[in-house]
């Protein structure tokens, strides 16, 4: 999913993988994730997981 061309706020996937996924995660009403402590803080991959699929207004909702 780190190898799309475009940003994932414009939801412009090239791999048919990432759309899928993508897909399952806007059907979602909510999300829990259970993760290792790292110097009191969540794992550098999931923050960024969640900087890069998220806007302003929260998720960005994906069709």
């Amino acid at each position: 999913m780190d190898d799309e061309a475009e940003m994932p706020q414009r939801a412009s996937y090239a791999s048919a993988l990432t759309l899928e996924w993508s897909r399952k995660i806007a059907s979602a009403a909510a999300f829990i994730f259970v993760t290792p402590q790292y110097n009191w803080g969540y794992p550098a991959a999931l923050k960024k997981t969640r900087s890069t699929t998220s806007t302003a207004n929260g998720p960005t909702s994906r069709s």
